[in-house]
């Protein structure tokens, strides 16, 4: 199936969304997409919950850069007379959702947890203000909203700006290369050495992004080599087994700015993305190809309601004994998607209801 960028690019919205920007204009959603989408969330959940260093450690390599690769893949230049429409359909809900799920979401945990007004506008000014580390409790992924936005309309500019591939892969690559040329910014915010809202994080995630962009149509192409996916795949499991036997040591989470490795960390932040990043997606045709894969497809049309609630709902099962691992997961990822169906569903009846008035 060819794929076609769509002229309806939207932003990640939380609870009304279906993610439909992914559909291109007049094609079938690209399904695979969706699937990898669904991996990573529920690489996101398990990320959260507590498990072995080994497992916790790959999982961290691959699943946010891989949202970032995937929110690559429906960028398009924008011209000059476009960036207003490009704000209001890209920018503003995400914002929006950013911060009525931040502003729910810590009312709720004050009143679950007994907090008091002081907690209240303390993490109202975090959210607002600082964002990126100093977002904890059911706002903790919070930082990855305010780094895509940062990406997004950063890399918006360079694609638009400057046409040569090579030219936005290098300038991609020098900020790369920058941003992982140092442990932590000299600034302190909050008590976290940091930059508000994690920007300098930004400085990574643009490129991953950027290859998104460029890159859509040859992972489209390399999904359907089962030779190309089985070689991806076990250079993963080559890589897994070096952390394993500690021939290499390599610990990565973005949201801390932390590259703890015994290669070159520009080296590692680069090749160990990408190699799980198309091994997922590899593995995503795969199971497109499988009847539960509708079930992985209905999960990647839901992912931000997802991320938003999912730490919400691991405290709830915590609060009620349920100490399952399977149990918390089941419930962190099809809880969300549930709501977001039922909500999505009312404000489509809501619609039709209005212009039939």
């Amino acid at each position: 199936m060819e794929f076609v960028r769509s002229n309806e690019n939207r932003g990640l919205k939380f609870w009304n969304h279906s993610d439909n920007y992914l559909k291109p204009a007049g094609k079938k959603r690209v399904q695979w997409v969706d699937i990898a989408k669904a991996i990573g969330i529920i690489a996101v959940v398990i990320g959260h919950l507590p498990t072995t260093d080994l497992l916790n450690n790959t999982i961290y390599w691959w699943h946010m850069p891989l949202f970032f690769i995937i929110g690559g893949f429906f960028i398009k230049p924008v011209s000059a007379d476009k960036w207003t429409k490009f704000i209001k359909k890209r920018i503003f809900p995400q914002l929006k959702d950013y911060f009525l799920a931040g502003i729910s979401l810590i009312f709720l945990f004050t009143f679950i947890h007994q907090k008091d007004m002081n907690f209240v506008m303390d993490r109202f000014r975090r959210l607002f203000f600082f964002g990126g580390q100093s977002l904890n409790y059911y706002v903790t992924t919070f930082w990855f909203v305010e780094v895509y936005i940062i990406s997004l309309i950063v890399v918006a500019i360079i694609i638009s700006v400057f046409k040569n591939p090579l030219v936005q892969l290098g300038i991609a690559f020098g900020l790369l290369v920058v941003g992982t040329s140092y442990q932590h910014v000299s600034l302190t915010f909050e008590g976290y050495k940091m930059l508000p809202w994690d920007a300098d994080v930004a400085l990574i995630t643009i490129f991953y992004m950027l290859i998104g962009y460029l890159g859509f149509h040859y992972f489209n192409q390399m999904v359907k080599n089962k030779y190309v996916v089985l070689g991806f795949l076990t250079v993963a499991a080559l890589l897994i087994w070096g952390q394993a036997a500690n021939l290499f040591n390599f610990k990565y989470i973005l949201k801390l700015h932390l590259i703890q490795s015994t290669l070159p960390s520009a080296f590692t932040v680069v090749v160990f993305p990408l190699v799980f990043s198309i091994t997922i997606f590899g593995i995503s045709y795969l199971i497109s190809k499988l009847v539960i894969g509708q079930t992985f497809v209905l999960i990647g049309k839901h992912t931000m309601s997802v991320m938003y609630m999912h730490k919400f709902l691991i405290d709830f099962c915590s609060i009620n004994n349920i100490d399952n691992i399977i149990f918390k997961i089941v419930i962190a990822v099809l809880v969300p998607v549930l709501v977001s169906i039922i909500f999505q569903t009312y404000l489509e009846r809501r619609k039709v209801a209005s212009l039939s008035a």
